[in-house]
This record gives structure tokens, C-alpha cells and sequence, in this order.
């Protein structure tokens, strides 16, 4: 997978999350880069406490 940019720095059908998983697929220990159409990028965060980042829409990352 890759991510493509144009010319003015825009992410071309990119915009969205990319998630990284470790090897045991435990959610704990995954990651989530997100990618809004501006070409922004920020990191997921755990914002409900469970232990778990959550990607673009607010939804727990899944490594499964």
C-alpha cells in the first residue's frame, strides 16, 4: 500500500486511516495514522479509555 500525493500536496484517494498491527494482532498494541484530504496527518488516540486507538470515524482500530 502507498500513499500518493499531487503536486500541491494534496493526498490523491488516500484520505482515511492506516492502521499498523503487530504481529499477534493484539489491538493493544496496534497503531493508526490518519490522513485527511488536506494531506493533515495525526496520530489515532485512545480517546474512550479502553485501551484501544481509535482510526477515522472514531471507531476502535481492528487488527483481525
Amino acid at each position: 500500500n502507498r500513499v500518493v500525493f499531487s503536486r500541491l500536496g494534496f493526498p490523491l484517494g488516500s484520505a482515511g486511516s492506516y492502521i499498523y498491527c503487530p504481529e499477534n494482532n493484539d489491538e493493544k498494541y496496534a497503531r493508526a495514522l490518519i490522513i485527511n484530504f488536506q494531506g493533515r496527518l495525526r496520530i489515532g488516540r485512545d480517546s474512550n479509555s479502553d485501551d484501544i486507538v481509535e482510526a477515522s470515524g472514531g471507531k476502535n482500530v481492528s487488527c483481525g
